[in-house]
């Protein structure tokens, strides 16, 4: 892994602090996040899905962060974007197309493009910078 602070390693560090600060949050009142936000959903299955949603969120995204298979953690990090906008924050299988929904929803469509974006970029600068 070839260390470089260019524009796409700062893309990825302030993407990469939103995840870790909300995993870090469901971290520190873990039972809360499951019983509040996983159980009702997931049942039995809560507690795994919310070790596995703590671990993208601060793991993949300190990888994704530094660069570390960048691509794959990008990869990751959008696909818990999509499935998080799908399940907890979609106005159109709601209904609910008030501020909140609609903006965390917008919110959410803005970070794929940043990941997007910041991935994009390094590539270009690798390949055309190397």
């Amino acid at each position: 892994m070839k260390f470089s602070m260019n524009n796409a390693f700062w893309g990825r560090v302030l993407i990469a602090i939103l995840f870790v600060y909300a995993g870090w949050g469901k971290l520190m009142d873990f039972t809360g996040f499951v019983s509040g936000a996983l159980e009702p959903r997931f049942g039995a299955l809560a507690t795994i899905v919310g070790v596995l949603v703590v671990f993208i969120e601060i793991v993949v995204a300190i990888a994704f962060a530094i660069g570390y298979k960048a691509k794959w953690s990008a990869w990751i990090l959008g696909g818990f974007v999509a499935l998080a906008t799908i399940l907890y924050h979609n106005p159109w299988s709601t209904g609910a197309f008030d501020g909140n929904t609609l903006g965390m929803a917008l919110k959410n469509v803005a970070i794929l493009g940043g990941i997007w974006l910041a991935c994009e970029m390094d590539s270009h600068h690798r390949t055309h910078h190397a």
